[in-house]
């Protein structure tokens, strides 16, 4: 149950469970990374209702390929509601065109391949709920040429 990277906070007890200890675990620390357009692959994409509204979505992540900030993860999510539609259309016109076709399961995401794709992610400077900055992602856009091999 312990790996190593965590074996000093986690701590097996007499009884068989384990305790942690809070105050050898650092700080979260959110680098906010600077508003670019990054190549990326999608790492996951998983169909979901949204906790706040209860429409179906598509929560996304995807990983960084080059540059200084390669490895960082990016998440977003894509809705189906009846609001956020024109918008969902735009980026599967950049990321799915072939799903503009015809009707289609957002809940069978599995079925349309997207994970594992390159995309190029255009990020933006937003806030959170206690008003610090983080990266946001703006748009997903299609590979850069010669990107997608």
């Amino acid at each position: 149950m312990m790996t190593n990277e965590n074996e000093s906070f986690l701590k097996e007890t007499d009884d068989g469970g384990f305790a942690v200890d809070m105050t050898a675990v650092p700080a979260a620390t959110n680098e906010v990374l600077p508003k670019a357009t990054y190549n990326c692959t999608m790492d996951e994409i998983e169909y979901k209702l949204s906790q706040a509204s209860g429409k179906p979505m598509w929560a996304m992540v995807f990983v960084i390929d080059d540059g200084e900030y390669e490895g960082r993860k990016l998440f977003s999510n894509m809705s189906f509601s009846d609001k956020a539609l024109p918008y969902t259309k735009k980026t599967l016109a950049a990321i799915a065109p072939h799903l503009l076709t015809a009707d289609f399961r957002p809940d069978k995401v599995d079925d349309y391949s997207l994970a594992g794709q390159r995309y190029r992610v255009k990020t933006k400077i937003g806030k959170d709920e206690s008003g610090e900055k983080r990266t946001e992602v703006a748009s997903i856009l299609p590979p850069a040429e010669g990107f997608n091999v």
